[in-house]
């Protein structure tokens, strides 16, 4: 899935596995049964990084990139 790969930093805030990878998914399991501060570590990491795809956030950044290019065809455009 296409999302996952940008949210999704493989080893830091969880683990990307490919499809079909049965082995691959029993590591990223195990490793996360197993220990409780990379669970703690990959959860904080993770909360924080959806924290810059939160809705405000993604509508301020494109308020801001529309305003640079509408401010720049008024420009160019003699508006």
């Amino acid at each position: 899935m296409r999302g996952n790969h940008d949210l999704v930093e493989h080893g830091k805030n969880g683990f990307l596995v490919k499809v079909g990878d049965v082995h691959g998914l029993t590591e990223a399991l195990v490793a996360l049964a197993r220990d409780g501060k990379l669970r703690r570590r990959m959860g904080e990491d993770g909360r924080a990084r959806a924290k810059e795809y939160a809705l405000e956030r993604v509508l301020q950044e494109m308020g801001t990139i529309y305003g640079r290019y509408l401010t720049h065809d008024d420009e160019v455009n003699g508006g």
